[in-house]
Order: C-alpha cells, then structure tokens, then sequence
C-alpha cells in the first residue's frame, strides 16, 4: 500500500509540474520493488520517474528508465515514444561520445503469479491523467480498538492501522479527482507517517 501511495504523491507532483519531488517519490517506489507484487505500480513509477528525468533534461537517466519500463512491458508505446525523444536528444547534446550512465538494477519483485519481465502486460494508463485507483476494499470487519501500551501511549492495532490508511488514501484519492494536488501530497503523505 505504501508504494502505491508514493506512486500517487508522484502523479501529483507531475500534476504540479514539480519533477524533481516527482523523482523523489517514484524512486521511493522502486526502492521497494522486491515488496512490490504489482508490476502496474513499478511500471508506473519507472514511467513516472523517466518522464520526470526528460523534463529536467536528464536525458540518460531518463533513457535508462524507459529502458526498464520496456523490460517490464515491451510493447508500452509511451515508454517508446519517451525513448525516441531522449535517444534524439543525446545524439545532439553528445554526438557519438555519450558518457557512462549508471544503469538501473535488475528489478526484483516480491513473488508473485505472473511478474515475468518478458510477458507482455495489458497497457497502463498514463501517469498524466491517473493516480492509483484503489485496489484494496476497506476492511469489512469491525476494527479492534486502540489498546493501551505498557508505557500508557496508545496504540493501534493492525486492523485500525489498515483501516484508517484506507480512509486517508481514499481521502487523498478525493483531491486529487478536484484537482486539489497539494492537498492530496498532503493527504497521502498522512498515511505514510502511520507506518512510521
């Protein structure tokens, strides 16, 4: 869940036109790729990231990132269209002396059914136009109550955790569809101090 509310907090800061918090929070999703069982959500992130890295002009990092996008989808046309632009665009700035770039390591996912690199995936939807929608259903059952810790501070149990973060995000999901950016950052980044 943390991952997909980095991811959110990215498609904001695309919407408000801040790349460098844009990479902040997309690299915060692939660092915890090997938690990650989704491969939407670190498709997401290594788009997000690699289209953030072309608008700072950072041509090469944003290369490698497409690259790992097509890895993980082989057929992501945005991802493709992405690669030709910034592929233009180091020819120009280097010529044929481009420098070493770091390359991204290899992607490692918790396990999961169906996480092959080379299978192609259904299509993901542009980072521009979505956040993550919710896939998980707030729990049905009733939460256990706060319970009281030896040193008197209160403390919430998993069930409640799980459920209030829930209503955050679905809160921060709210501002984000009027539009209210700032105010969603805001609403994700409260749910990620939950777990902290």
């Amino acid at each position: 869940m943390e991952a997909t509310v980095f991811n959110n907090m990215a498609a904001c800061c695309r919407k408000e036109l801040n790349s460098k918090a844009e990479i902040e929070y997309s690299t915060k999703v692939i660092d915890r790729s090997e938690f990650i069982s989704d491969k939407t959500v670190l498709l997401k992130a290594f788009l997000r990231r690699g289209l953030a890295y072309e608008q700072l002009e950072k041509y090469l990092l944003a290369k490698e990132d497409m690259l790992t996008v097509k890895e993980l989808q082989f057929d992501n046309k945005q991802a493709s269209q992405c690669l030709n632009r910034v592929q233009k665009a180091i020819k120009d700035i280097y010529g044929d002396k481009v420098p070493d770039v770091k390359k991204n390591k290899p992607v490692k996912m918790a396990s999961s059914a169906d996480n092959s690199p080379t299978k192609a995936t259904s299509p993901v939807a542009s980072p521009e136009k979505v956040a993550e929608t919710p896939k998980e259903e707030p729990a049905k059952e009733t939460p256990k109550k706060e319970e009281k810790a030896d040193d008197g501070d209160e403390v919430m149990s998993k069930d409640v955790l799980n459920a209030k973060f829930v209503e955050i995000k679905e809160a921060g999901n709210e501002e984000y569809k009027r539009k209210m950016w700032v105010m969603a950052i805001a609403k994700f980044g409260e749910g990620i101090t939950l777990y902290q």
